[in-house]
């Protein structure tokens, strides 16, 4: 089965990173505990990996998982968070975000 347009725009990422740090698949395969041929399906768009595959290719390419994904700056635990939001019934996301959204404005004026 043909990987998903993220998964084939994340392979072509770390394709990039790899090579712009002059590493070899065997390389990062060897940093990232994953085989050789297994990262090349995954940078080609023929694997879809899972969340723990991306995070130890990340790891293996010294990156943020979310920069790797096109999310600069993002944690994991923000990665998590809104994972763990978007299993929540739409009415208490809704309050939720209603009250990080709060606590947001809090915390800039707060910097300010």
């Amino acid at each position: 089965m043909p990987a998903s347009e993220a998964a084939r725009a994340f392979g072509r990422e770390v394709r990039r990173r790899r090579l712009a740090q002059n590493m070899t698949l065997y390389g990062l395969g060897e940093s990232a505990n994953l085989g050789a041929n297994y990262i090349g399906e995954i940078e080609a768009g023929k694997r879809d990996p899972s969340i723990g595959v991306a995070a130890r290719l990340a790891s293996g390419l010294g990156a943020p998982l979310g920069e790797i994904v096109g999310m600069p700056g993002v944690e994991g635990a923000t990665l998590e968070g809104a994972r763990l939001l978007s299993k929540l019934p739409r009415d208490v996301r809704e309050t939720i975000v209603e009250a990080l959204r709060a606590l947001a404005i809090w915390a800039e004026r707060r910097r300010a």
